[in-house]
């Protein structure tokens, strides 16, 4: 070639690559001297000489550990010996390691903080590809501690951790498998002896050691995925092979490790490529991202959210105050706005109160996941249909795509239907009942095991739906009513179309008691459910506002607020509740006050009298039942004269299903004390030998470790007793209740009929001091023992 034939440019336009964080990054100069023509290649950084760490292979740039600090802009200039020169720029993004590994494949990160010596914790996610295979390992090979090691990984599936302080190993392990090819998260701890491995969206488990040691010897390096020789783990540890899979995420001690930033080593790695499945929505772009899916969705202008599911700027209008677009054709309005906003832009307040009003075909309400949905879905919620279109009433999923499991709850044909897919096929399961146009119809719905069971007013239908071990992976938020405009539903779900009428404020999801309005992270088109219109009861004033006649039972502006038999909504003021009884209006006071109208202070702290319609409600987490080696004990003292009662009540929630529900319970039946639980294989009930119900006062304690159960009473010998069965975890997700729970007989599935009367003192969970005041969540009726009971 002739120099006048040779016509490049002087410079070409920028070419854009990616670099990998914590790998090697090679960088191909686009122009190179023709094979016929010699030259050089001279690489340059913004301007600058290369680093000098950077290695230069012919025309290739060689960068050995790609970090943070390398992206930016290269040049190489191509120089021939004939005297013509191009350069050529290239644009380097870094982006986050998202590690896929193979059996062989490691990364090793530096040792432990000290403080682990004591206690630390790992939290991870991670997609596997093959049952078996080590995900975290640290041991201490030389000094004091030598031969202390932490190690977790999948073994047929399942996870497992072992641990040796010096004094054997110690092992726990999952009761399910992780399903492959999905997203789990997992969390793993060591406190002193005790190691605790959790599936997030599943239950825990915990173990002791069983010597005196209790701190770990810390290695130098923590691996992750693997080792490089196998051989050469402890002989305890139980791991043969390295991890197969994608691991996105490592956090320990809430401290995220940027896997690529602190790899010291590593082998077989390459980056995942989780963006193959975009569920970035709106346009967005996805990006590899050392989060809990392995990506992140950079969002373009006027949108927002995870998925960029939300637009808050249509039709040239600026949606405020968490408003964002209607996809509605035609629509008026383009803003759909959040409860108590109103106006085109949502710069209005409007308050919302009582029940929800869902009014178009795009309202809905967003709750928080709650937790433990992947083998256990309780709901319980209430609904008055005005239309009976096809449409949403709850829903949560893999992603906001439509791609991956779901499990929701549809109006179709004028039917509750159950509709889910955990990965191996959809399922479609509907009630008999057939819905009415503006009636009110209580549903609840309760996985148990390889079934459902759907209730709608009472009905109850069994669906055989699940395949065995068919775990659910939910990652989304739950919907209720509808969904989001922008976003896509699952295909076997198929419906998008928001419910149109009431439901009521107090929904229950896996026995946790949400609010619809107080308790929403996002909504659109709410407003008050009011009587309807054709009731005559609500009339315009001049200045455009209603005034509303309200039959009995309801309240509020529009008659939106319904009532326990018509009582006064102000009647009992901040501190109380109204009830009817016998033709009268009554106040039922919260905890900390009494009188008639509760405005009274009444302090309970360690002592309490109960009337037989009192309780105290605690958070579940006083009586946690992780273990089946965990030893569980309740200590109280009480007084009572009533030969019937309910003392203490961990069970369910009255919106789930309580016909072979797991509880525990304590109580007075035919004057002896009962101590009682049902862990699946049958209930256990073991009773004292003398009445108590005799007007003195008796110290208890009962204690449980998995099926065994002990009851000591005052300073006679201990009664004990054994559930039937094999399973010895109690699986009881509501809250504790002392001294009774609101509606007995429905909430206990008729086991009791009467809460307790009497004083209740003293009382210690797992020999913690439970405060009555401080410590719980609620209650009712609820006096200390001075002003009812020891005068």
């Amino acid at each position: 070639m002739t120099p006048t034939a040779l016509k490049l440019p002087k410079r070409k336009d920028d070419k854009i690559e990616y670099g990998v964080i914590g790998l090697q990054k090679r960088i191909v100069c686009p122009g190179r001297p023709s094979k016929s023509t010699t030259g050089t290649v001279l690489w340059m950084k913004e301007g600058a000489a290369v680093p000098s760490q950077f290695r230069q292979e012919d025309d290739v740039l060689v960068i050995p550990k790609f970090t943070g600090g390398d992206g930016g802009q290269y040049s190489c200039t191509v120089k021939t010996t004939n005297g013509y020169s191009v350069q050529f720029n290239i644009t380097v993004i870094a982006e986050d390691l998202v590690p896929k590994f193979s059996s062989d494949s490691y990364i090793q990160l530096p040792g432990l903080p000290p403080s682990a010596y004591r206690a630390f914790d790992v939290q991870m996610s991670l997609k596997p590809t093959k049952q078996n295979g080590l995900l975290f390992y640290t041991v201490k090979e030389d000094g004091d501690e030598k031969g202390d090691f932490f190690a977790f990984g999948l073994q047929e599936g399942r996870l497992v951790l072992r641990f040796d302080l010096g004094d054997g190993v110690t092992e726990l392990a999952s009761t399910n498998p992780l399903s492959l090819n999905k997203w789990h998260k997992i969390f793993v701890k060591r406190e002193f002896n005790k190691g605790l491995i959790s599936l997030l969206g599943e239950q825990q488990w915990q173990r002791y050691s069983e010597g005196i040691e209790t701190g770990l010897g810390l290695g130098e390096n923590v691996f992750i995925g693997g080792l490089p020789n196998f051989d050469e783990i402890a002989s305890g540890a139980g791991f043969k092979t390295g991890f197969s899979g994608v691991i996105s995420s490592v956090v320990i001690n809430d401290v995220p490790m940027n896997l690529g930033e602190k790899l010291l080593n590593s082998n077989d790695i390459e980056q995942a490529d989780t963006c193959s499945v975009n569920s970035c929505l709106n346009e967005a772009k996805c990006v590899p991202s050392d989060g809990d899916f392995g990506y992140k969705c950079q969002c373009k202008l006027n949108t927002v959210g995870t998925y960029c599911e939300r637009r808050f700027k249509c039709n040239g209008d600026v949606c405020e105050n968490g408003g964002f677009c209607s996809s509605a054709s035609g629509s008026r309005k383009s803003c759909l706005c959040p409860a108590n906003k109103t106006g085109d832009h949502c710069e209005q307040d409007y308050y919302v109160h009582g029940t929800a009003q869902f009014g178009t075909e795009e309202s809905f309400i967003v709750l928080p996941k709650p937790e433990n949905m992947a083998r256990n879905f309780q709901l319980g919620m209430s609904i008055k249909p005005v239309g009976l279109h096809d449409s949403v009433l709850f829903y949560s999923a893999n992603d906001l795509r439509g791609t991956g499991d779901y499990i929701g709850l549809v109006i179709s044909e004028k039917n509750v239907e159950l509709r889910y897919d955990s990965g191996l096929g959809s399922f479609r399961g509907h009630s008999p009942t057939e819905l009415v146009a503006n009636e009110w119809y209580d549903i609840k719905v309760e996985r148990r095991g390889s079934t459902f069971m759907l209730s709608v007013n009472g009905v109850a239908t069994t669906l055989d739906v699940f395949y065995e071990n068919g775990g659910l992976s939910l990652f989304t938020d739950v919907f209720i009513g509808g969904v989001y405009p922008d976003m896509y539903v699952a295909a076997g779900y198929g419906i998008k179309k928001s419910f149109i009428g009431c439901i009521e404020d107090t929904v229950f999801i896996n026995d946790q008691k949400y609010r619809l309005i107080a308790d929403s992270i996002n909504s659109g088109n709410i407003s008050s459910c009011r009587i309807d219109s054709e009731d005559g009861l609500c009339q315009t004033r001049p200045d455009g506002t209603l005034a509303c006649s309200c039959p009995p039972g309801f309240t509020g502006d529009r008659c939106e607020i319904r009532e326990t038999d018509g009582c006064s909504g102000s009647s009992c003021g901040a501190h109380g509740e109204c009830s009817f009884v016998r033709g009268r209006q009554r106040c039922r006071c919260y905890v900390g006050f009494t009188g008639e109208r509760c405005e009274q202070l009444a302090p309970v702290i360690q002592h309490a009298y109960f009337n037989g319609h009192s309780y105290l409600e605690f958070p579940r987490s006083l009586l946690p039942h992780m273990s089946t080696e965990d030893v569980e004990t309740i200590e109280m003292k009480f007084i009572t004269s009533e030969k019937e009662g309910l003392l203490l009540w961990h069970g369910r929630y009255p919106k789930s299903f309580g016909s072979g529900s797991d509880y525990l319970s304590v109580s007075i039946t035919d004057g002896f004390l009962e101590f009682s639980y049902e862990l699946g294989g049958g209930p256990l009930q073991i009773v004292s030998s003398i009445m108590v119900a005799d007007g003195k006062e008796h110290r208890i304690q009962l204690v449980r470790k998995g099926r065994h159960g002990q009851m000591f009473l005052d300073d006679m010998e201990p009664e004990v007793g054994m559930s039937e069965g094999v399973l010895a975890i109690l699986n009881a997700e509501g809250n504790v209740f002392l001294g009774g729970v609101p509606d007995v007989s429905a909430i206990t599935n008729g086991r009791f009929r009467k809460n307790f009367v009497g004083c209740i003192s003293d009382v210690q969970f797992d020999g913690h001091q439970v405060k009555f005041l401080e410590d719980s969540l609620g209650g009712l009726d609820v006096v200390p023992c001075t002003n009812r009971f020891y005068q």
